[in-house]
């Protein structure tokens, strides 16, 4: 019984997660590949079973890359909070951001020991007023241009 509901929720998410794909695709907003998602999806895994709490997408865009950061953080079980922050400025994407995070907060993470926080701000700011050590940041090509030369980002 148990491996036919697990089998179920992987479902649902890979819908939600071909769906977020494809709106990206329609609304013109670059996303990273299937494979870049499984490393950046395993990393989160790993940076969280190592006890990694906060976790970053900055510019999020409507959420493609903040799925996998949820998938991986999802499988290493931790008695502890975990944060995944995703970061949009554009107003427009944000919108979309946020109804597909609220979507997969009420399908997959009631009772759940992952918080994941739309933020609708710049993501340098953000990090400048965030007071916290951030375990890991995903940063894709098109974001990281905005961050320009002298930015270093670690995780």
């Amino acid at each position: 019984m148990t491996n036919n509901v697990n089998n179920d929720l992987l479902d649902e998410f890979l819908k939600n997660m071909t769906f977020v794909e494809n709106l990206s695709r329609k609304l013109g907003i670059a996303s990273i590949e299937y494979d870049d998602g499984l490393v950046l999806s395993s990393l989160s895994y790993v940076t969280a079973l190592s006890g990694g709490k906060i976790f970053i997408d900055a510019g999020a865009g409507v959420g493609y890359s903040t799925l996998w950061i949820l998938y991986g953080v999802s499988k290493a079980f931790s008695r502890e909070k975990i944060f995944i922050y995703a970061i949009e400025k554009d107003p427009y994407k944000y919108k979309y951001l946020r109804e597909n995070l609220e979507k997969l907060k009420n399908q997959f993470l009631r009772d759940s020991f992952i918080e994941i926080n739309n933020v609708n701000e710049d993501a340098i700011k953000f990090l400048h007023e965030k007071n916290v050590v951030i375990d890991m940041i995903f940063v894709d090509n098109q974001t990281s241009l905005l961050f320009g030369a002298g930015w270093r980002l670690y995780f």
